[in-house]
């Protein structure tokens, strides 16, 4: 592989995106940008400030590109905004004019070999049932504030006559070995913390999301990325293990792991939950203590996503090597044996 070949990732300084460079700057140059610099910068990373909500730091994008555009091999749209107050907020605006401005200059201006790659998200999906996989032409639909704009972006790609291969690529909530994702790592602290609500659930504790581990995401990106095969248009796939992980698997192991009990769980109604998680939301605030659940989440805690990825495993010959449902003991495991250092590794994702 040329040395001189580069990749240009927006939103460099983020979870996937940190795992991602570290990985293909082994055999290209990386060009990033975010709005934080990262605490380590890669040898073959060259990192720049750049906040997606000013069009000045929008042209330092472009003008980067086409001075590299010789070499240029893709660039890796990882940018974006979340949190959990389900709340509009302007940060999500932002990234999505950023994005479109990014897609119509790569469209009109790049060579065609030049790919363009996007993380979207599951919870841009509609929801399924137990046993029903989805596909690429389930129906979407962004339920709350982060997958909306994730949705749009995706509609914004649809609706373009592409001339450049555009992949979207809906990934699966991406866990490490050390958890990482914030609803699960706060599930698995009520329980090893002992916490009442651990107790109960408002739905169906069978149900439950799919996941992803981060190193097979990369491995993904790094297929896309050296997989010159593909014609101009849009490429969609869905990205996660084909198994979902139930509240059930989480709390029996959480419960095994960390208090060598047999998980309990009570069903109750989800207007008493709602009630409860208003309630203790107020008592929070007057603490001036931040709380996890929020009411707006007891409406969605029976969604249920499984997928089929039939089409990434036949297009890109990818398939997950980790399985969070049978490795779950074993993260737990070594959540208990480091414990501090699991919370604070946690604690420190944003939300």
């Amino acid at each position: 592989m040329e040395a001189s070949r580069k990749i240009i990732v927006i939103g460099g300084a983020g979870f996937i995106a940190r795992a991602f460079i570290q990985e293909v700057s082994k055999t290209y140059t990386v060009i990033s940008f975010d709005k934080k610099t990262p605490t380590k910068i890669f040898p073959e990373e060259h990192f720049t400030e750049c906040d997606l909500g000013k069009k000045e730091d929008i042209e330092v994008i472009k003008d980067c590109i086409k001075k590299e555009v010789e070499s240029l091999h893709g660039i890796v749209f990882l940018a974006a905004y979340y949190d959990f107050s389900n709340k509009p907020n302007p940060f999500y605006q932002d990234v999505y004019n950023g994005f479109c401005d990014l897609v119509d200059f790569h469209s009109e201006t790049l060579p065609s070999t030049i790919k363009f790659i996007f993380s979207s998200s599951m919870a841009s999906m509609l929801p399924t049932t137990p046993g029903i996989k989805q596909t690429e032409d389930s129906p979407r639909k962004g339920m709350w504030q982060y997958p909306y704009w994730k949705l749009e972006m995706e509609k914004y790609l649809e609706g373009k006559k592409l001339q450049h291969p555009f992949f979207s690529l809906v990934l699966a909530a991406v866990y490490s070995d050390n958890i990482e994702i914030v609803p699960l790592y706060h599930l698995v602290k009520n329980v090893s913390e002992k916490k009442i609500e651990r107790f109960f659930y408002p739905s169906d504790t069978n149900r439950g999301l799919t996941y992803v581990h981060l190193d097979d995401v990369v491995k993904l990106l790094l297929k896309v990325i050296e997989n010159d095969t593909f014609e101009r248009g849009y490429h969609r796939f869905l990205i996660g293990e084909e198994e979902a992980l139930t509240y059930h698997d989480i709390h029996s192991n959480s419960s095994k792991i960390f208090l060598n009990q047999k998980g309990v769980i009570i069903k109750i109604p989800k207007s008493l939950t709602l009630f409860g998680a208003k309630f203790l939301g107020f008592l929070s605030s007057l603490l001036n203590k931040r709380r996890f659940v929020q009411a707006w989440m007891i409406e969605l805690s029976d969604e249920h996503y499984e997928f089929d990825i039939s089409k990434v495993r036949n297009e890109l010959g990818w398939q997950p090597e980790r399985n969070i449902k049978e490795e779950l003991p074993k993260l737990l495991q070594a959540a208990k044996d480091n414990y501090e250092t699991w919370k604070t590794i946690n604690e420190k994702r944003p939300w």
